[in-house]
């Protein structure tokens, strides 16, 4: 009994940390299926949810800066993307409304996810991202 419980346990350690995400650009190309083996895999995740739309395209390489200029600065934080077109589960889970839309997920805090409401650029972005992270830091996450 001991031994299938651990068994069962390292398959799912495995899955969850073990999981080979594609990357574009360096950014974690996520769907309904491995968003939330993304969520698990990093304490924390920004995820632009890109619905293919002209501010999407618009937005896009301010992701990309704000992804490079974070790495760049060691924030700690992962960046991935989702696209809304194929991946409607994802869209009614978080409540999506319009795109792009971005959301940060803080393992372990209940206020979880935090929504950037933000001008759609890469200053506001890496600003509202700073504080968050800092929250999320000073509350022990």
């Amino acid at each position: 009994m001991k031994l299938s419980i651990l068994l069962v346990l390292s398959i799912i350690f495995s899955v969850s940390y073990c999981y080979t995400f594609r990357t574009s650009q360096g950014i974690v190309v996520t769907n309904d299926t491995n968003l939330d083996i993304a969520k698990r895999s990093w304490r924390r995740l920004l995820v632009n949810f890109d619905g293919g739309c002209k501010w999407c395209l618009q937005f896009r390489p301010y992701y990309v800066d704000a992804y490079k200029e974070a790495k760049a600065q060691a924030y700690d934080v992962r960046f991935a993307q989702l696209d809304l077109k194929t991946n409607p589960k994802s869209k009614a889970q978080y409540n999506i409304t319009g795109h792009p839309w971005q959301l940060l997920f803080v393992r372990n805090d209940p206020k979880s996810p935090y929504k950037f409401t933000g001008t759609k650029n890469k200053t506001k972005l890496l600003a509202w991202l700073k504080q968050k992270l800092a929250d999320a830091k000073a509350k022990g996450y």
